[in-house]
C-alpha cells in the first residue's frame, strides 16, 4: 500500500477547559521529536464523524463526551 495513493478520514476532538486544551503527547521517530494532537482518530467505513469521535474518545481515554458546536459557549 502506497501511503501516497490512500485517503484516510480522521476526526478530532478540541476539548477546552479554561484557556487550557486537551492534548495526547506522540513521538515522531523519523523527525525525531515530541508533537502534540488533539485527541480522535481514524473514521470506519460508514461511521458517522460525530460516531467516531465518541468512539475515539472512549477506546482512548475511556470517557463518554457529547459533542457541541464551536458556536456554543
Amino acid at each position: 500500500m502506497d501511503k501516497f495513493k490512500e485517503i484516510r478520514p480522521i476526526v478530532l476532538g478540541l476539548i477546552k477547559n479554561g484557556n487550557k486544551l486537551l492534548v495526547s503527547k506522540g513521538y515522531d521517530e523519523s523527525k525525531n521529536q515530541e508533537f502534540y494532537r488533539c485527541l480522535g482518530g481514524s473514521i470506519e467505513f460508514l461511521e458517522k464523524s460525530r460516531d467516531a469521535l465518541k468512539r475515539e474518545f472512549k477506546e482512548e481515554i475511556n470517557i463518554d463526551i457529547e459533542i457541541c458546536s464551536l458556536n456554543r459557549r
